[in-house]
């Protein structure tokens, strides 16, 4: 009787881990809206700056990013005018991470998955059944995350064009200890780079 006992919660376990462990690797991440934050104007020219909280790293990119040691911040920009304006990551007076250092940082270990599967299988076979699908999840999770990444995010590396009554939504990353509040983002007119608007964020 102990022993049926035994046997049926050890399966019961087993089974369960087989449904749930392999929901876990996946990326699902929503589109990013308009954000709520401060807001300033110049010229033909609107935007918006928020400061991401861990609930909206969750929502926009489909990863806990705070306790990471970065601020993650949204940059809105409208561009109401008749010109086409280019913004590029070192004009942005801020030390932006790279994106794809952001992104290995929330990457799925696949490695110590495919290990920790490996040991534990030895104990309890069926967990590398678990294993055998838990790590390709895991593998296909990072490369959407990574996609996604390169979408959404801008830094130092990038160059993004603001059309004509068009606008940009992105996200932008810088370590804890060197972020500061307020930061000046430069648009240079894409065919008179001299003219530029200043944004103070």
């Amino acid at each position: 009787m102990k022993n049926n006992v035994k046997f049926i919660t050890k399966n019961l376990v087993l089974f369960s881990l087989i449904l749930i462990l392999p929901n876990c690797a996946k990326y699902k991440a929503k589109r990013i809206t308009y954000p709520n934050g401060e807001q300033t104007h110049q010229k033909d020219v609107y935007a918006v700056k928020k400061v991401l909280n861990q609930e909206e790293c969750k929502h926009f990119l489909d990863r806990k990013i705070t306790n990471k040691g970065y601020v993650p911040v949204q940059i809105f920009v409208k561009n109401n005018s008749d010109k086409m304006y280019k913004l590029e990551g070192i004009n942005i007076d801020l030390p932006l991470e790279k994106g794809k250092k952001v992104a290995k940082k929330l990457h799925k270990n696949v490695g110590g998955r495919l290990a920790a599967y490996g040991l534990t299988g030895f104990v309890l076979p069926p967990l590398w059944i678990a294993g055998a699908v838990e790590v390709p999840k895991s593998n296909t999770a990072n490369k959407k995350l990574d996609l996604d990444f390169e979408d959404k995010i801008i830094d130092e590396n990038s160059t993004v064009y603001i059309r004509p009554h068009r606008s940009i939504n992105k996200i932008l990353f810088v370590e804890k200890s060197n972020y500061s509040a307020n930061f000046n983002v430069t648009l240079e007119e894409k065919d008179n780079p001299s003219n530029k608007i200043i944004l103070c964020m």
